[in-house]
């Protein structure tokens, strides 16, 4: 098989009383309006797990608490693959969401309208093979490319910056290969952080602890996540 691309959309759902106005974009975007973000904003080592069924996974901090969890959305097999949501982000106590949506590549990162929230960033997934290790570009809203996110030594990568050339994190399987373990800068942007945590989270599922792997966000093509 070919070489293959996956682009996500990643929105967040600010919370709005009944009555009140949608803050503007810079305080949508805010870790206190998107409580999903906030246990991510002193985010440095982290341990993701599978939770208890198929398509679920929770992040964990360095004390051992949940920060986040991550939910695969199943869809119809009749549905169309594009534009859909795939994966939902919550905070502990489920007061905010974070939506990642599957979109066309190569539409100049423009998510569609009708997606609703406030668009944080992409993570854009390349292989070139089925054979290959994928690797990751998280990127902003406006299609900026911040970090890179490569294989280096099988389901074990770095992350990098956006050149390539400066090595600010990394993440891997455990010895039985049921979480992954992983470390970030603390400072690093938290919309980065998202992007990075939604990439360790996919190659989780995709490694083969049994022989087969856990499809998050739909399998097909795209092998997982």
């Amino acid at each position: 098989m070919g070489a293959y691309q996956s682009l996500w959309a990643i929105r967040g759902y600010p919370i709005v009383h009944f009555g009140e106005k949608l803050p503007s974009y810079e305080a949508a975007t805010s870790p206190s309006l998107l409580p999903a973000l906030e246990g991510l904003v002193n985010l440095d080592v982290y341990k993701i797990a599978l939770s208890g069924y198929s398509g679920s996974c929770k992040v964990l901090n360095s004390s051992g608490e949940i920060v986040c969890s991550i939910k695969s959305i199943s869809t119809p097999c009749c549905a169309s693959d594009i534009n859909r949501e795939v994966l939902r982000v919550r905070d502990p106590q489920k007061r905010g969401v974070l939506s990642v949506y599957k979109c066309e590549v190569g539409c100049h990162y423009n998510s569609p309208s009708f997606q609703p929230g406030a668009l944080i960033g992409y993570v854009n997934m390349t292989n070139k093979n089925i054979f290959s290790y994928p690797q990751f570009e998280i990127l902003f809203e406006n299609g900026e490319s911040t970090l890179l996110v490569k294989s280096a030594s099988g389901y074990t990568y770095n992350v990098l910056s956006q050149a390539g050339n400066h090595k600010i994190g990394e993440f891997g399987p455990t010895r039985n290969s049921s979480c992954i373990e992983g470390s970030i800068q603390r400072d690093l942007d938290v919309r980065m952080k998202v992007g990075v945590i939604l990439a360790a989270a996919w190659v989780l599922c995709i490694i083969p602890s049994d022989g087969s792997s856990t499809s998050m966000g739909g399998g097909g093509g795209d092998g997982g996540c």
